[in-house]
Formats: structure tokens, C-alpha cells, sequence
């Protein structure tokens, strides 16, 4: 007779969190383990299932299309037992209107297009839950400064925090028009250290000491060193910075949305230097319906990009 091989139900949460984290090493951190340990789960899963779910590689995760129907599955599992104890939640509360106040933490330059010009609307449709935000890149403890809620572009250290990726986008370089009929455009990342470029500032404070250019069609990695003359941590302001027609700038595609000009040209559109992931993060005793309602709010806002 042939063996039915088990798994337990804490390796098919460890799966669904590893897909909303978005990579082996990141859900590592968050549940403060060895990356090993989490993809071998995995890996051990998949032996019992048959099937691939997870390609990962160092540069890419991607769910198989065997994974992405399982994810659903469990995806839809779950989110109905969460919706179950919220709704008991609020018959015993006996709250027939969700209210209250929420508090959240969100990016300066993701929110500023992406999401802020939204925020109305959801004032309008939910009059009795009142919204303090807060616009903020730099590092925060949810648990003890008292959010709720969050989107950051880090794991952050707490353990016991439900975090879920929630959008993905590759940093690239822009000059305006002008600059390069003046000084001409790079072909080669090489050719990046004759010209002009702002260098950055991380969100702990510290310089960004190179720019690590990836050929998004061969993988290939070229690190090139910053400039320091003229350093800045927010790339919200990278439009005014490009009109001046002398330097090169960093800016993000679907967040810098002022970059999407005509007189604005990417500088050598088939690399990179960074793909920024975000992550909505929520405390752990943050679980109501009105944070439901905002975080799912928050995910519409981001996939209309």
C-alpha cells in the first residue's frame, strides 16, 4: 500500500506567508528564522505535493501556475475565517457602521499620487471612521508609537506583525531632454561616472555609496559609484531637480508620476539600481472591520497602477 505523505496546517500558513511577503529571505526575517529553514518547508511541501509551486532564484520569485491556484485557495481560506471572527466581532459589539480611528504610517512619494488623491473618497463612504495619517520615510515601531496600520518599503524587526506585499517597482534613472542635448546620454553604465548624477540618502540616514545598474533583459550587474555632491532621500522632488537641465536623477516608474513627461527621457531605460518592494504591515491586536475596510482600500489604490 503506498504511503500518504502529510503536511500540517502551519506549513500551508508558512506558504501563504511567504507569497504575500514575497521572497524566502524576507519571511526568514520576519519569523526570525534561517532562509533555509523556510524554503525547505517549502521545498518539502512541494516534494509532498508532486508539483513546483515557488521558481525563486536570486533575482526573481514567481509563483508556478500550480502555486498561484493553491494561494487563492488558502488565500480565500483564511481571509473568510478572518471576515467570520470580525463580523462576530461587530454583532457582539453591536456596531451596525464601522467607526473609530485609525491610525497609519505612509510613504511620502507612493502615497502622494497613488493613493493621498483617493483618501476622500473613502472619508466620504465611511463618515464615522476618522483617518490620522501620518507621511513619513523613516523607520517606525508600530507596536510601541501606536499605529495601526502601515505601508513600509522594510521587514520590520516585530515578529508578531501580519505583513503582506503589496506592490513592486524597479528604481531608474531620468534627465530631461535638454541636459541631453547638452551633454548627451549615457550608453553604458560606465559612462554614468562623466556626467552629473544625485546620489541618495537610505531611510536610516546613511549615503547610498553606489548605484548597482542591472540589465533588466540579462541579469547583468554593474555597480557604479555615487555621486556625493548633491545627495537627496526623497525622490519626489526629482522633477524640479531634472528642470534645471544639469543633472541626471533617480525616480521610481508608477510612483514619480511627474517623470512620465515629454521632455522627461529615461537614461539608459533597460537597467535598474533597486527594486523597492512595499509591504503593508498591520499591529497585531489591529484586526477590526474598519481596518479591514482601509487595507483593502489601501491594495485598490495601488493596483490601479
Amino acid at each position: 500500500m503506498k504511503a500518504t505523505m502529510m503536511y500540517g496546517v502551519d506549513d500551508l500558513i508558512l506558504f501563504v506567508k511567504t507569497v504575500e511577503i514575497g521572497s524566502f529571505a524576507n519571511t526568514a526575517k520576519v519569523l526570525k528564522v534561517a532562509p533555509q529553514a523556510v524554503s525547505r518547508r517549502i521545498r518539502n511541501m512541494e516534494k509532498r505535493f508532486g508539483v513546483t509551486l515557488i521558481n525563486a532564484t536570486t533575482r526573481e520569485f514567481k509563483l508556478t501556475e500550480v502555486g498561484e491556484k493553491l494561494y487563492a485557495i488558502l488565500q480565500n481560506s483564511l481571509e473568510t475565517v478572518d471576515n467570520m471572527l470580525r463580523d462576530t466581532e461587530e454583532f457582539i459589539k453591536d456596531k451596525h457602521e464601522p467607526q473609530g480611528t485609525i491610525r497609519v504610517v505612509l510613504p511620502i512619494a507612493l502615497s502622494f499620487h497613488l493613493i493621498s488623491p483617493y483618501l476622500p473618497q473613502f472619508s466620504i463612504k465611511y463618515p464615522k471612521i476618522d483617518l490620522h495619517i501620518k507621511y513619513l520615510n523613516s523607520a517606525i515601531d508600530l507596536i510601541s508609537d501606536g499605529y495601526d496600520m502601515a505601508i513600509l518599503n522594510y521587514i520590520p524587526p516585530q515578529q508578531n506583525l501580519k505583513i503582506k506585499n503589496v506592490f513592486n517597482v524597479k528604481g531608474k534613472l531620468y534627465c530631461s531632454k535638454i541636459y541631453a542635448d547638452k551633454y548627451g546620454v549615457p550608453t553604458t553604465p560606465t559612462e554614468l561616472t562623466r556626467h552629473r548624477v544625485i546620489g541618495g540618502i537610505n531611510i536610516d540616514g546613511n549615503v547610498i555609496p553606489h548605484y548597482q545598474m542591472t540589465n533588466t533583459k540579462t541579469g547583468e550587474i554593474t555597480i557604479i559609484k555615487a555621486a556625493k555632491h548633491l545627495l537627496i532621500n526623497n525622490t519626489l522632488h526629482s522633477l524640479p531637480l531634472l528642470k534645471s537641465n544639469e543633472v541626471i536623477c533617480p525616480g521610481f516608474e508608477n510612483i514619480n508620476l511627474d517623470l512620465e513627461q515629454e521632455d522627461i527621457i529615461a537614461v539608459l531605460p533597460d537597467y535598474y539600481f533597486i527594486e523597492m518592494k512595499f509591504y503593508l504591515v498591520f499591529h497585531p491586536h489591529a484586526r477590526d472591520l474598519k481596518v479591514k475596510l482601509f487595507s483593502d482600500f489601501l491594495e485598490q489604490c495601488l493596483r490601479k497602477r
